[in-house]
């Protein structure tokens, strides 16, 4: 009996190992396939881009599994232990030490951006008031010298005028609207300084969004400002009747369908980047996390301005169960930045982003 039960219990120890080794390295492997995913083409092999979306799911699992095999004092806690660190410089890009949400004084020295896509200055779901006063109202209070706005509209029949209501609070008359597939919807940038040369990429680019350049004169110098909002992920609603696999398979589906649309977006627009005559201001809606190709194939040459200044997890979406980070201010490499914020109020669906840059 007692050699019975020797043998019993070091067929559990044995399946305990097996299964502890299983589950350790399976949670590696999707923190691994997480920060493979920036470098991975989704229009060839889209599976990777699934593991970026949970990057940060994998990377606090991992920590967790370090920890639990830390205070057991198993080996198997180089397996998460590696992985970590291997892709320690993508954490940078999604958090930051904790600090002040509060918009600091701009310096003098500084020029402010502000991007922010503002779900056609419409009601939230599940909400009826139109928060139009209160968003023109933030716009003022952050007082941006350049503005970018994704989901803009502008219809001059309304009560307010929204166009002509910015120029006014920004002290400006130079603005660029350009309207995509419905007459008063698209994409629109405001600026303090000249705007010397407009460009609407709509045309050139993927499927129906949305990207428009900029030049500006700033202090004697031309600076392209790129306002841009790639594919969004429709998700679908399920409908009645339908089943939870079925409309998991739908909904697996659209991401899918997303991840492949940007991926052909961003790659005419890198190559459009790599043309410019002058230092590149990237700003707007990417709709895809810092652990993506999107995001890694446009901030090439270019500062997260987030990673170098930004607070606390750099989440901008603001209808998600999930923190996500899709909306960015990438500037030039050879320009300091000097303030990052996330403002959070929820008067849209994304939160705005500003940055204070200076040469």
């Amino acid at each position: 009996m007692k050699m019975s039960s020797k043998i019993t219990t070091l067929g559990i120890k044995t399946h305990n190992i097996k299964w502890d080794l299983l589950s350790t390295t399976l949670f590696a492997i999707g923190l691994a396939s997480g920060i493979l995913s920036p470098i991975i083409d989704p229009g060839k092999f889209w599976l990777f881009a699934f593991a970026g979306l949970a990057y940060p799911i994998f990377l606090v699992a991992n920590l967790l599994i370090f920890i639990w095999w830390s205070m057991k004092r198993s080996a198997l806690l180089f397996i998460p232990a590696m992985v970590i660190l291997v892709g320690l410089g993508l954490v940078s890009h999604h958090i930051k030490t904790p600090g002040s949400n509060k918009i600091l004084p701009k310096h003098a020295s500084a020029m402010r951006i502000m991007t922010w896509n503002v779900h056609h200055f419409q009601p939230l779901k599940g909400k009826s008031k139109i928060l139009t006063h209160q968003m023109l109202k933030l716009i003022d209070s952050v007082n941006p010298d350049i503005l970018c706005l994704q989901e803009y509209y502008d219809q001059t029949n309304r009560r307010i005028d929204i166009t002509d209501s910015i120029k006014r609070i920004m002290h400006t008359e130079y603005a660029y609207f350009q309207p995509v597939k419905k007459k008063y919807t698209g994409i629109a940038i405001f600026s303090k300084y000249p705007i010397i040369y407009k460009k609407n990429l709509n045309n050139s680019m993927t499927a129906c969004d949305q990207c428009i350049i900029a030049d500006i004169l700033i202090h004697g110098r031309v600076q392209r400002v790129y306002a841009l909002h790639l594919q969004s992920y429709f998700l679908p609603l399920k409908q009645a009747g339908q089943s939870d696999l079925t409309y998991a398979a739908s909904v697996v589906n659209s991401l899918k369908m997303g991840f492949i649309k940007r991926s052909r977006q961003v790659n005419q627009l890198s190559k459009e980047i790599r043309t410019s005559p002058y230092p590149v201001i990237l700003t707007g809606d990417f709709n895809d996390p810092p652990a993506s190709y999107t995001f890694h194939k446009l901030s090439k040459g270019l500062i997260n301005t987030f990673k170098e200044q930004g607070s606390g997890y750099g989440s901008t979406y603001a209808e998600s169960l999930l923190p996500f980070q899709i909306d960015y201010i990438l500037v030039p490499k050879n320009t300091q930045v000097q303030h990052y914020r996330v403002v959070r109020q929820k008067l849209s669906d994304h939160y705005p982003v500003v940055a204070d840059i200076s040469k």
